[in-house]
C-alpha cells in the first residue's frame, strides 16, 4: 500500500510559518493534487514529503512507515520538478539510468526498465538524444520516465507543466492522467492552476497562507465552497462576491445589495430566516448570470435586474460581460449573439437557486441551508 499520510506538519523559517498544522491523506492510487496562490505552501509541502526540508513538526507516513526524518532515498518517493533538472551532458538513456546506477541495479535491469518507461512515454527514439536537442514537451517526458524507472510507492511533480505553451500543457494533462490510471500509482501534484487541479484530480487540498482551507473531490470544492476564498479561488471566472444584507419584505426573504434586490427560492426562507437584518456576502457564479435583451426573458421577472455593461469580452462560445453593480463588479455571461456594448444597460437573469451566501466576518464561512421538506 502506497497511502501517504501528512498529520499536523509545520514548517518555519525563521518567524515566518510557511506551512501551519498541515493534515492531509492520499490514498493508496489517489491523484492528489495541491494548489493554492503563489506562497501558500505547497511546494514547501511537497518538499518536506520528498525530505528535501525538515519539517519543524508534525509527521509524514508512507504506507506502514513513518518516514519524517529519513534521508530522502530512504522515502521511496520519486520526485518530477518544474525544471526538468535534467543532466545536460548525458543522453536521455544516461539521464533515466543515473539514479537507477546509484542504487546498485544491474544493466540488464536498467535496460528493461528504461525501456519500458519509453515505450509508455513515446520517447524510445530520444534516448540517444541531450537535453538541449529536446522540445519542452520532450523533456517533461524524459524527466516523468526518469520517475517511473524507479517504480516508487509515491510519485510527486511540482508544477511540472508550468514551463510549457497552453497548448502542450492541454495534451500532458491528458498524458498524465492516462499515466496515473495506467501506473495505477499515488501521485500528489502541486500546481497554481486550477484547470490542472480540476481535471486531473481525485481530490484536492486547497491552501492559503500554508493553512488548508478546503479538502475535497473537485465538483465539490466548486459547488459547496465552505468559505469565500475557495468561492473565489476554484472557478475561472471566479464566483462573484458581494456584500448583501438579507431583509423581509411582504412575506418574502430578499437578499439585498446597492445594486439589486433579489428573492431567496422559496424552499430556503425558513432556512434563513436567522439571518433576517444579517450583513452576509452574497455569491454567484457567472453561469449562473445570464445577460439578454428586453422581450427575452422567459423567467419569474423577480430573478432579473438591469445593470450597466463596463466590459465586453467575446470568448467564441459565449460572451464575458462585466457589469457594474452599486461600486461592485459582477461577472455574467451572455450568447455571442446578444448586441451589446460597454455603456449598455441590460437586464440580467440570477439564477438564485444557484446562490450562496457567506458570513461577513472572517473567516467568511459558507452558511448552509437544507432546503425545507
Amino acid at each position: 500500500m502506497a497511502k501517504l499520510v501528512v498529520e499536523n506538519l509545520t514548517k518555519r523559517f525563521g518567524s515566518v510559518t510557511a506551512v501551519d498544522r498541515l493534515s492531509f491523506t492520499a490514498e493508496d492510487r489517489e491523484f492528489l493534487v495541491l494548489i493554492g496562490p503563489s506562497g501558500c505552501g505547497k511546494s514547501t509541502t511537497l518538499n518536506l514529503i520528498a525530505g528535501l526540508e525538515e519539517a519543524s513538526a508534525g509527521r509524514i507516513s508512507i504506507g506502514d512507515r513513518q518516514v519524517t526524518h529519513l534521508h530522502p532515498k530512504d522515502r521511496d518517493i520519486a520526485m518530477v520538478f518544474q525544471n526538468y533538472a535534467l543532466y545536460p551532458h548525458m543522453d536521455v538513456y544516461a539521464n533515466m539510468a543515473f539514479g537507477l546506477s546509484m542504487r546498485g541495479y544491474s544493466k540488464a535491469e536498467i535496460g528493461r526498465r528504461i525501456q519500458e518507461a519509453a515505450e509508455i512515454l513515446g520517447i524510445k527514439n530520444l534516448l540517444q538524444r541531450k537535453p538541449r536537442a529536446l522540445s519542452g514537451g520532450q523533456r517533461q517526458r524524459v524527466a516523468v520516465g526518469r520517475a517511473i524507472v524507479r517504480k516508487p510507492a509515491v510519485f510527486l511533480f511540482d508544477e511540472p507543466l508550468s514551463n510549457l505553451d497552453a497548448k502542450l500543457r492541454v495534451q500532458m494533462r491528458a498524458e498524465l492522467s492516462k499515466l496515473h490510471q495506467r501506473l495505477n500509482t499515488t501521485i500528489v501534484y502541486v500546481t497554481h492552476d486550477q484547470i490542472e487541479a480540476m481535471t486531473m484530480a481525485t481530490r484536492i487540498v486547497l491552501l492559503k497562507d500554508g493553512i488548508c482551507q478546503q479538502i475535497g473531490r473537485p465538483l465539490e470544492l466548486y459547488t459547496r465552497p465552505v468559505n469565500t476564498f475557495t468561492a473565489g479561488f476554484i472557478g475561472t471566472p471566479p464566483m462573484n462576491l458581494v456584500p448583501a444584507r438579507i431583509q423581509a419584505e411582504n412575506g418574502k426573504m430578499m437578499v439585498a445589495t446597492d445594486g439589486f434586490r433579489l428573492p431567496i427560492p422559496a424552499r430556503w426562507r425558513q432556512a434563513y430566516e436567522r439571518l433576517k437584518s444579517k450583513e452576509v456576502i452574497f455569491g454567484i457564479r457567472p453561469e449562473h448570470l445570464r445577460g439578454t435583451r428586453e422581450g427575452d426573458i422567459a423567467v419569474d421577472a423577480a430573478t432579473v435586474t438591469r445593470l450597466e455593461v463596463d466590459l465586453v469580452e467575446m470568448l467564441g462560445s459565449h460572451v464575458q460581460l462585466t457589469l457594474t453593480c452599486g461600486p461592485e463588479r459582477l461577472i455574467a455571461l451572455a450568447d455571442p449573439a446578444l448586441p451589446v456594448k460597454a455603456g449598455d444597460r441590460i437586464p440580467v437573469v440570477f439564477n438564485m437557486d444557484s446562490m450562496h451566501l457567506f458570513e461577513k466576518r472572517e473567516p467568511q464561512r459558507r452558511i448552509d441551508a437544507a432546503p425545507a421538506a
